[in-house]
């Protein structure tokens, strides 16, 4: 199915689901994910590596203020006890 398709003034061809999974559509219309290029290969590793530094990152703060909230309950404990 051809149509047409108004974006912002500018007319374009639209055609079929446009890789929307799900509606009807086949497994021939899925997106590609498979990089085109050696930039994009690079730029998706590096942000791969990125992501994994800011789980590590995230973990590392949850420890300290998991500790934090320790000292302050233990602080708490005692001068209850005192």
């Amino acid at each position: 199915m051809e149509g047409i398709g108004r974006v912002l003034g500018f007319e374009r061809k639209v055609e079929g689901n446009m890789g929307v999974k799900g509606r009807g559509g086949s497994e021939s219309d899925e997106v590609d994910e498979r990089p085109k290029s050696v930039y994009e290969l690079m730029t998706r590793r590096m942000l791969e590596e990125l992501r994994d530094d800011m789980g590590e990152v995230k973990g590392r703060v949850n420890a300290l203020l998991w500790l934090m909230v320790g000292a302050i309950l233990m602080e708490l404990v005692m001068r209850v006890f005192n």
